[in-house]
């Protein structure tokens, strides 16, 4: 079990109508034996689908499959906003340069940090360029010019 994950008791009626990313319980199959259950789930989409409990529990299966048919978890893949955030991540990789926060692995955490690109002629700015790309050294500029300098 992950940290700060709580128990699920799936023998328990409770569990039905549960909801797990996109896939909502609506029964619990019989086992036989052993700790993993097969639970039948229905998706935001409408398709129903069999997955393992832990696999639900874990986050691994997040969908019936429609997320990776659709390739869209939040739609932006194109916007300002998610270019802005590629670049962080790919400056983020680079041996020598400034390093990304974890967090920020997951695009949306970005946005919420961040806030999306106010318009197209705004950057994404270091306040200090000694730092890496965090919610409390970055911010949105207008200009690459007015990046302020490390003190």
């Amino acid at each position: 079990m992950r940290y700060g994950q709580t128990r699920i008791d799936w023998s328990s009626p409770g569990v039905i109508g549960k909801q797990f990313n996109k896939l909502c319980v609506t029964r619990v199959l019989p086992t036989k034996s052993g700790t993993n259950r097969w639970v039948e789930c229905i998706c935001d989409c409408g398709n129903v689908t069999r997955v393992l409990n832990c696999s639900l529990t874990s986050g691994q299966t997040r969908s019936c499959g429609c997320l990776h048919v659709s390739g869209k978890t939040h739609g932006e893949t194109n916007s300002p906003t998610y270019k802005s955030w590629q670049y962080a991540c790919k400056q983020g990789r680079k041996r020598k340069g400034p390093r990304t926060c974890p967090e920020w692995v997951s695009y949306e955490q970005f946005v919420s940090d961040m806030g999306h690109k106010p318009t197209p002629s705004h950057f994404l700015c270091r306040l200090d360029k000694r730092q890496g790309f965090n919610p409390s050294n970055c911010k949105w500029t207008l200009s690459k010019r007015n990046q302020p300098n490390p003190s």
